[in-house]
């Protein structure tokens, strides 16, 4: 009874009750509802032995443990069910196309009953033992959709700078309503009395470490799973080995998935999800894909052997027979002229990627969409060629995703790119195709709120944003506005500490370029969403402390010279200052 706090005045039943109210919540969340029904009596009857009543009380509700799971069993009976289907999953999007044709074509009388209305009404069956019977045949073990296939990872350290864009990251995921499982992988996290140590000697950057595994696991997204890695000496001089040798480890750990078919999707902490990550098969026209490749129905859809990546311009220097950057390393230390066969070997597959198909199949980055099938040994061969690639590199920024592709290549994995899944360089002009702002082109053109920006649903819609690049933009006042996940104070999440100060509600309205309205669109939904995030994780786990609400963090492109010793250091980040709250703003006034 200590987790159930009742009055005194109240007795031994209400503890069991609540006792009962818990288990039967638990039970019904079961994969198999017929076993969960099941499970509810039997638990129940445990329960009403285990719980002895005294005898004044025994009278007055003495069949109510009883009474509640027989009655739940009784209208579960009588609800019709859907029965999976061991029929190949409908074609949804040409559904929908054979719908809208069929409603320009007829009037939708009776008479005209569209031909897909059979189909779904087969599936659903009524009656007693139509739901008792399909309790047990509920074998098959397909997902209902099939985004619940999807699986998200996506690899942090241990540190405050990354625990808070992992929180935005999964708020953004919980508010996005994607189906599926989500993880976050982390490494290197500091053992108690091994702070220092961890911080100087392991740690990829000087950020402060989170306390504690029990600190990394809090969110406000209660779907979230998570797996801790080690330490990864190499993290030490390359610091994002992290991410190669973290899947690596949790692919060769992790227990075979109940679905064959789970997708696994890699993404970058440092991304919000707009909408829903979808893998429905789509027509052409519902993609961005570069005008060189030829498609067909479902090319999004992540296949063994297939699998599906968003484009990013980064070259494949790995692939050419000559690169005059690293001929002289090349040449010195590995004795060949070609960048593959010093990573993978005289003998891999990669060898034989020519520059033409390198940029039409591996000039990639997150989101990675891969089926399982491939995904556990397709790590292995990325954490074995990432090391050398940043050694040839001179530890590039993008080295272990040039080891990525070439480790796609050397286990003959050729991706299908699009370009509509993210947003990431509001500012170039001649990015804008190799993103999803086309689809933006039209919203663009419409006011917004700032402090409440909208966007976009449905097909032809923006799933990611990536805050990897700094923004920065001037209001109607003259005061320049900029974000950057480098400038955010690290103890963001604390309870006392302010949220950001979002520019001006008109700042996108008053924007004058195409460039500067990207800008300034991309900002209005970060200082939005990483406000939001902030206080639902506040609303959870700060629970009768103050709760600051106040939006007085300015981000600045300066730093700030040191605080003083009496001060709070939380309260004195090097990039940002702590402003009043409201408008007209005139900018942070430099110490």
């Amino acid at each position: 009874c200590s987790k159930f706090p009742v009055p005194a005045a109240k007795n031994e039943w209400y503890c069991c009750d609540s006792l009962c109210t818990s288990v039967i919540e638990s039970l019904t969340k079961m994969v198999s509802p017929g076993l969960g029904v099941l499970a509810i009596g039997t638990g129940a009857l445990a329960l009403a032995l285990v719980c002895k009543p005294e005898r004044e009380t025994r009278k007055a509700r003495p069949m109510a443990i009883y009474a509640a799971p027989a009655l739940l069993l009784i209208l579960y009976l009588f609800t019709p069910v859907e029965h999976p289907s061991s029929e190949p999953a409908l074609n949804t999007a040409r559904l929908r196309e054979e719908e809208r044709r069929w409603l320009q074509e007829s009037e939708g009388g009776p008479e005209d009953a569209p031909p897909w209305q059979d189909q779904a009404a087969a599936k659903e069956d009524d009656g007693v033992f139509g739901n008792l019977l399909g309790w047990f045949e509920q074998k098959d073990t397909r997902p209902a959709h099939p985004d619940d296939r999807i699986h998200i990872i996506f690899s942090t350290s241990c540190s405050h700078f990354q625990q808070w864009q992992a929180e935005v990251l999964l708020y953004s995921h919980m508010k996005s309503g994607q189906r599926g499982r989500i993880t976050r992988m982390t490494s290197a996290c500091a053992k108690e009395g091994d702070h220092a140590k961890a911080n100087n000697e392991f740690m990829h950057d000087t950020k402060e470490l989170v306390e504690d595994k029990e600190h990394v696991m809090r969110t406000s997204n209660g779907r979230t799973e998570f797996y801790f890695s080690p330490r990864f000496e190499r993290a030490a001089t390359f610091k994002f080995a992290n991410k190669p040798f973290s899947c690596a480890q949790w692919a060769s750990t992790r227990e075979a998935p109940s679905n064959a078919d789970e997708v696994i999707v890699l993404i970058d902490p440092d991304m919000i999800l707009l909408n829903p990550l979808s893998i429905e098969p789509e027509e052409s026209y519902n993609l961005i894909i570069k005008p060189s490749h030829e498609t067909s129905f479902g090319y999004n859809v992540p296949k063994p052997g297939t699998p599906v990546a968003q484009y990013y311009p980064i070259g494949v220097p790995w692939a050419e027979s000559f690169d005059a950057r690293y001929a002289d390393k090349l040449q010195r230390d590995y004795h060949t002229k070609k960048f593959s066969e010093a990573v993978a070997g005289k003998d891999s597959k990669s060898n034989a990627v020519t520059r033409s198909n390198g940029w039409d199949h591996y000039n990639i980055g997150p989101p990675y969409m891969m089926s399982w099938v491939d995904f556990k040994p397709f790590t292995q061969t990325w954490k074995r060629f990432t090391p050398a690639t940043a050694d040839l590199t001179n530890n590039d920024l993008i080295a272990e995703m040039w080891s990525y592709a070439m480790a796609a290549a050397h286990e003959g994995l050729p991706h299908n790119l699009l370009s509509n899944y993210m947003l990431a360089t509001p500012k170039s002009d001649s990015s804008v195709h190799n993103e999803a702002w086309p689809w933006l082109e039209e919203d663009l053109k419409q006011p917004m709120s700032c402090h409440r920006p909208t966007v976009p649903t449905g097909k032809r819609a923006p799933t990611l944003l990536h805050y990897c690049q700094n923004n920065a933009a001037k209001d109607s006042t003259g005061v320049t506005w900029m974000h950057h996940k480098g400038h955010v104070p690290d103890h963001i999440l604390d309870c006392d500490m302010p949220l950001l100060k979002p520019p001006p509600d008109d700042f996108y309205n008053t924007q004058t370029t195409p460039a500067d309205r990207r800008m300034a669109w991309t900002m209005c939904h970060l200082f939005s969403v990483t406000n939001e995030a902030v206080l639902a994780y506040r609303e959870k786990y700060c629970v009768g402390k103050f709760i600051n609400t106040s939006k007085m963090i300015y981000l600045h492109q300066h730093g700030n010279r040191p605080c003083g010793r009496d001060v709070d250091p939380r309260f004195c980040p090097h990039l940002a200052s702590i402003v009043p709250e409201g408008y007209p703003f005139k900018g942070a006034v430099k110490s």
